[in-house]
């Protein structure tokens, strides 16, 4: 197998899916594009919700990891205690089952993205594979900023929760 720049081509990911002009491999081309696109977001999506894990969830954690790293001193032990509030254990644990739930649902959708794609390039055109190609850098271009700012967001709150705990 080679890649070519054929203009007909059958079957492509399902029954039907044909192109014979370049009208059609123009339109697959953009749909194809657009679908890593999509791919890239669900990266971006998967890892927010992974960051929001664990910063939801860890936020009751600061104390102890604050109490290891310094010392605390008795009077301020017990201001810092008197702003602890209780965390209800079930519903964190619920929380954290539906979280990694959703996380595995998008894990299953990236898997699936990332495979469709790869037949796709597997068909051997070169405006597939083009295609692929543009759509991964726009995607790129498009989210990873917020993926960035996710993770900004994410280690300034840790950063300032392990401030108001007396240092960091």
């Amino acid at each position: 197998m080679y890649f070519t720049t054929v203009t007909e081509l059958s079957d492509i990911l399902f029954h039907g899916w044909n192109t014979n002009s370049w009208t059609d491999v123009l339109i697959a081309a953009i749909i194809i594009c657009t679908i890593t696109v999509i791919f890239e977001g669900l990266k971006i999506a998967k890892s927010s919700l992974v960051i929001y894990n664990r910063s939801s969830l860890s936020g009751s954690g600061h104390m102890e990891d604050h109490d290891q790293e310094s010392e605390v001193t008795s009077s301020q032990a017990d201001l810092l205690s008197s702003l602890r509030i209780p965390v209800n254990t079930e519903n964190s644990r619920i929380r954290k089952t539906v979280l990694f739930l959703l996380e595995s649902v998008l894990h299953m959708f990236n898997f699936l993205y990332g495979y469709i794609l790869m037949l796709l390039v597997m068909t051997y055109s070169v405006w597939f594979l083009l295609a692929v190609l543009l759509g991964s850098g726009v995607g790129f271009f498009i989210c990873h900023p917020f993926g960035q700012r996710l993770i900004a967001q994410y280690s300034s709150r840790r950063k300032t929760a392990r401030s108001c705990h007396g240092g960091g």
